[in-house]
C-alpha cells in the first residue's frame, strides 16, 4: 500500500500547474451540477492544499449560496470534528499545517441533508478512496449520515485500490471528465 501512494504523491506532484487549474474548474462545475449539492443544507469541506482538487472555490461558492459550511479541526490522531465557518478569513494555521476553523465544535453535518466532500490520493469506481494514512475521514464517514462525495482527477480513479478493513466508501465520485455513482 505504501509503494502505491507514494507513486501517486510522485504523479501527483509531477502534474503540470495548468493541467490542474483546467482540472480544478472541471471538477468545480462538475459538482455544481449535482442534485445533492443544490439539496444540501450546507456542506463539510476539506481546505485543499499542494495539488488536491481545489476546495477553495467550492467553499466561496457554498457560503455565496446561504449553505452552512464546516470544515474539520484535527483534535488529535485519526480524529477531528466540524467547525462552521463564515469565511475563509475564520481559519488559522492546525495540528498539520492545514488552515483550520476556529470556534466550537458541531456534530451537524453528520447529519442527513448535508455533503461530505472527501479528499484522496485516488479513488475507485466502486467509491472506496486512497487516503493519506491516517484514518480522520473513514472514522468520520463511519459516523455520518451525510452523502459522501469524492473529489478526484480523472487519471486518479481506478478499477480497483487496496483496502483495508475501516475503509469507507463514498457515495458520489466527481472528477474533471464524470459524476459516478458507485
Amino acid at each position: 500500500m505504501d509503494g502505491v501512494k507514494r507513486a501517486l504523491r510522485r504523479e501527483l506532484r509531477n502534474t503540470n500547474p495548468g493541467d490542474i487549474r483546467l482540472s480544478d474548474m472541471a471538477i468545480y462545475r462538475n459538482l455544481l451540477t449535482l442534485p445533492e449539492y443544490h439539496a444540501a443544507a450546507g456542506i463539510f469541506c476539506y481546505y485543499s492544499i499542494g495539488s488536491e482538487p481545489d476546495t477553495h472555490r467550492i467553499i466561496g461558492h457554498a457560503l455565496g449560496a446561504g449553505k452552512r459550511v464546516f470544515l474539520p479541526r484535527i483534535l488529535g490522531k485519526g480524529v477531528m470534528e466540524a467547525v462552521e465557518i463564515r469565511d475563509l478569513q475564520d481559519l488559522r494555521p492546525g495540528r498539520l499545517n492545514i488552515p483550520e476553523p476556529v470556534g466550537p465544535a458541531t456534530d451537524e453535518p453528520m447529519k442527513p441533508g448535508y455533503l461530505l466532500l472527501v479528499p484522496g490520493l485516488a479513488f475507485s469506481r466502486d467509491g472506496h478512496r486512497l487516503g493519506q494514512g491516517g484514518g480522520y475521514y473513514d472514522r468520520y464517514l463511519a459516523a455520518s449520515e451525510a452523502v459522501a462525495v469524492g473529489l478526484c482527477r480523472a487519471r486518479f480513479l481506478m478499477d480497483t485500490l487496496p483496502l483495508e478493513p475501516h475503509d469507507i466508501s463514498v457515495h458520489v465520485l466527481v472528477t474533471d471528465k464524470e459524476i459516478a455513482r458507485p
